[in-house]
């Protein structure tokens, strides 16, 4: 389609002729979270720590509770978007600190040991320290994840493969800051942000080099609960143990390279090369650091420095894998186990296994309703998409074929692609001046987009697709066959409280009651700050959080409990209250790029290559 011919029906379609919130309160969380840590986790008591892991399927799982954001007092220097809770992930042979502390003084373990893991909580007097031992992190792992999942972990013949895919699946599960038992910590770990907002996985370069992909460490990392990058981590090296042979497995060089810094090295590139980014770009980084959207990648100086005078240091590894401590002095503790399941062709009774696993798993519901609409909705076959062009064949190849897909998907829809430009003329056409000055106040343009598309819904109503994401299923397939849908959101963590809402794929009817409330806030809130506060506020804070505590208040206000009612709902099902439908995070926010069971996919592309996050905005 040429220029004019699209600007054209751009602005035929657009002006027809017609028409020329109070945070909660963290004390009981605390309260809660430090009971559970302290009766479950940490045994202060001088008897011997159990060690076993022959388990009854009777006992308890751990139930950890929600992970708060960190509690720190103001300052300039931490941020106050930080996505990651304000708890430290360890895993050990025991969870008993007078063990730990009597094992470094007998000799029996690294003399230093204990002293490391002093250091964490000196450093962070306000984080919590959760320690797993190997019952603690089998348990956690049977309780918490897939049969696929939990199949792989046990065919696992070594402790440390276990522990590695376990601090994977602890940061997914849990968030947080993982650390090995031979790391101490330098700096407290609210710096590992640099103070930037909406950071939700932090890792670090192990080794730079020129002309190639640095590789990345694994002794310390970072991740917010349930970000899909954890997930894909997971889904490979699970992929990975059950393609494996017995040999592999027993080899104690595939440490290496099924569970440890071989493949996650390369999740890791795959993730941001998947995302557009340039590696060999970025290589060499020695000191300074990159940020891929809320991906932090921190240069060696920071997780693996060398010099301990070295202010920038985060932490110190001090290396004991090697020593007469190490893992590779370590058994294959579970060779037998690893063995029998290789063995049998049908999958292994409880009776044979010295690890068993549960032979059922938990239930999730397709769907959970409260107080649905009767009335017919019927959601306009439009759907806008807004780039620096009109006009389809100026994008890159990438970009038209995501913007086409919708176009394949969906033919009995009207396909619109807008310009910034057009942005800003449907605004002062068709907007009020309240909403045309709060637009106008926005400094930066992925603020204003991120306005125009709720100030679009409410308009004309349709679907808003950012141009980066790719459908994958019919929209007609979005409404289980439901004619009483208004209002169509996604959850990209819906295991959190609130729920996370994911913003790149919206539908609604025009003049939605409650989509126009929260407009009406936003415009209100916007106009209630000064520009020089609006220069310094965060994308997390303007957006992302007022529309994750404002669904969840409407979740809550129609007798949906986020904390119990939520994690039992299935990643492919949906929420629908009243005329609300909140799909599943697989729906909008898919782990894998290539489940059967998205309806569309966001690639991350726009402000990465298109815009960048700080580009300004012009139009007046």
């Amino acid at each position: 389609m040429g220029t004019q011919t699209q600007t054209q029906k751009i602005s035929n379609f657009m002006f027809p002729a017609s028409r020329v919130a109070k945070k909660p309160t963290q004390f009981l969380v605390i309260i809660a979270t430090f009971i559970v840590v302290t009766a479950t986790l940490f045994n202060y008591s001088s008897s011997p720590a159990n060690t076993s892991t022959e388990l009854s399927l009777d006992e308890p799982v751990i139930v950890f509770t929600e992970a708060t954001y960190p509690a720190y007092p103001l300052s300039p220097n931490i941020s106050q978007g930080c996505l990651i809770p304000n708890q430290i992930l360890r895993t050990w042979k025991t969870n008993n600190r007078l063990e730990i502390e009597a094992m470094s003084a007998n000799g029996s373990d690294h003399p230093e040991r204990f002293k490391w893991f002093k250091s964490w909580d000196a450093m962070n007097p306000q984080a919590t320290q959760l320690l797993f031992d190997d019952d603690d992190m089998d348990r956690f792992v049977r309780g918490s994840f897939s049969q696929q999942v939990v199949e792989a972990y046990f065919k696992l013949p070594r402790v440390v493969l276990r522990a590695d895919f376990a601090r994977y699946m602890m940061l997914y599960e849990l968030g947080g800051y993982y650390a090995d038992m031979d790391v101490s910590c330098r700096n407290p770990i609210y710096q590992w942000n640099l103070g930037m907002d909406g950071i939700a996985v932090i890792v670090g370069v192990e080794d730079p080099k020129k002309g190639e992909r640095d590789s990345v460490l694994q002794w310390a990392m970072a991740s917010a609960r349930h970000h899909p990058f954890m997930a894909k981590v997971i889904d490979r090296v699970a992929n990975k143990i059950n393609s494996a042979s017995v040999e592999e497995l027993l080899n104690v060089d595939a440490v290496l390279d099924i569970t440890g810094p071989g493949i996650w090295k390369q999740v890791v590139w795959d993730y941001l090369e998947a995302k557009g980014v340039d590696l060999l770009a970025h290589s060499n980084m020695w000191v300074g650091h990159q940020r891929f959207g809320d991906f932090l990648l921190l240069g060696k100086a920071y997780l693996n420095n060398d010099n301990s005078d070295n202010p920038e240091a985060l932490i110190r590894h001090h290396f004991t894998g090697f020593t007469e401590f190490g893992w590779r002095q370590q058994a294959a503790e579970y060779a037998d186990d690893t063995k029998r399941i290789f063995a049998e062709k049908s999958k292994p009774q409880l009776s044979q296994m010295v690890h068993p696993e549960p032979n059922q798993f938990r239930k999730l519901l397709p769907s959970l309703i409260r107080n649905p609409s009767k009335a017919t909705a019927e959601i306009p076959k439009v759907i806008v998409q807004v780039c620096n062009t009109s006009n389809v064949n100026e994008l890159d190849l990438v970009l038209q074929g995501r913007h086409r897909s919708w176009e394949a998907m969906n033919p009995e829809y009207t396909l619109v692609l807008m310009s910034d430009a057009d942005m800003d003329s449907f605004v002062k056409q068709e907007c009020s001046d309240l909403e045309k000055q709060a637009y106008f106040q926005l400094p930066l343009l992925m603020w204003r987009v991120e306005l125009f598309k709720l100030l679009w819904l409410v308009k004309r109503g349709g679907v808003y697709a950012e141009v980066d994401t790719e459908c994958h299923q019919p929209i007609r397939k979005w409404f289980n066959e439901l004619r009483t849908v208004g209002l169509q959101l996604g959850f990209k963590s819906q295991h959190h409280n609130p729920p996370g809402i994911q913003r790149s794929v919206m539908a609604s009817i025009p003049n939605h009651p409650i989509l126009a409330q929260y407009v009406a806030e936003k415009v209100q809130h916007i106009l209630s700050q000064s520009p020089e506060t609006l220069a310094k506020a965060s994308f997390y804070h303007l957006f992302e959080e007022p529309l994750n505590k404002f669904v969840g208040q409407l979740m809550v206000k129609n007798s949906l409990d986020l904390v119990k009612d939520l994690p039992q709902l299935s990643w492919t099902g949906f929420v629908m209250v009243e005329d609300v439908m909140v799909h599943g995070n697989e729906r909008f926010e898919p782990a894998n790029a290539n489940t059967p069971t998205a309806y569309a996919k966001r690639h991350a592309h726009l402000f990465n290559h298109v815009w960048r996050e700080e580009t300004a905005a012009t139009g007046q």
